[in-house]
């Protein structure tokens, strides 16, 4: 008896650390399944968000370039360039479009193309004391017609649209400043990112987001995707950090905890209770041939 009091106290010991093992473990992957879902659910929203801000920037960034086309073409219209419409028009482009900052026409300096210009048609007309950035003379060395993006590490949070223009022999550079933090409105931008323009490995918008979490844990895939243009090659960025807390559905995990708990210990009983009953057969068993032998 007591042999098999021990026994019992072993298999109940062992029955109980088995039991508390795979409820630890099945709560522990219920809590992973439900990270896993979550955080792929928050990637595929986070792509599905930029994949539509990509769009939005692609067709303002394509804006640029027809603005560029229709100010070339004005220019080109008579030599020299009819200077106060070019003025104008451009006022009425930026009135329309804040996010361009100013635009310059700049026919070559004393040193020829590769100097540093002298500006004809400044929009607005601060801007005519405004320092040319250093690339002036690489947009004179463009070929008639060509546009192109430049960032200047003197003007942060700028980028400047180039293109050549004016008659054979006499060159004219376009310069368009643009503000890329303007190409996203406030409310286009996903909830909780962090949102960042670059060009040629310049970082020009790197917004954090309003209400960052309070313990970031866990992030989302990024989204990047450079932007759909030859001339303004830009890079969009964006990370969604999430806090454990976003993840992992505690109403959930705890609800599971408590099923399967009563699941195992219903489970552990139904057993336990077979076993006695296994047992009391084969005592039975054990004491009628006991009593058939004494006969």
């Amino acid at each position: 008896m007591g042999g098999d009091g021990v026994s019992r106290r072993v298999f109940a010991f062992r029955s109980i650390a088995v039991l508390a093992l795979v409820w630890v473990g099945a709560v522990g992957g219920f809590a992973l399944l439900s990270i896993r879902t979550a955080t792929q659910q928050a990637g595929e929203e986070l792509n599905a968000a930029g994949s539509a801000l990509h769009r939005i920037v692609s067709q303002r960034v394509a804006q640029h370039d027809a603005h560029l086309t229709s100010l070339a073409a004005l220019v080109q219209s008579a030599d020299p360039p009819p200077r106060e419409a070019v003025r104008q028009v451009a006022l009425a482009i930026m009135r329309f479009y804040p996010r361009i900052v100013s635009v310059r026409i700049v026919a070559p300096g004393v040193g020829g193309a590769g100097g540093s210009g002298e500006i004809i048609v400044a929009a607005p007309s601060e801007a005519l004391a405004t320092p040319l950035p250093a690339f002036t003379a690489g947009v004179f060395a463009q070929a008639p017609g060509e546009a192109r993006a430049y960032a200047d590490p003197a003007v942060p949070g700028r980028y400047f649209l180039g293109k050549r223009a004016g008659a054979p022999g006499r060159p004219l550079a376009m310069i368009v400043e643009i503000d890329p933090a303007l190409l996203v409105e406030g409310e286009e931008r996903p909830e909780a990112t962090r949102l960042r323009l670059e060009l040629g490995g310049q970082s020009l918008v790197d917004r954090a987001p309003a209400v960052p979490p309070e313990s970031a844990a866990l992030e989302t895939p990024r989204f990047m995707r450079a932007i759909d243009s030859q001339t303004q090659p830009l890079k969009l960025s964006l990370d969604r950090s999430l806090a454990l807390a976003q993840v992992v559905p505690m109403g959930s995990v705890l609800l599971f905890a408590v099923l399967s708990l009563i699941g195992l210990l219903a489970l552990r009983y139904t057993l336990k209770q077979r076993r006695d009953a296994a047992r009391s057969r084969a005592a039975a068993r054990e004491a009628q041939e006991r009593s058939l032998l004494l006969e």
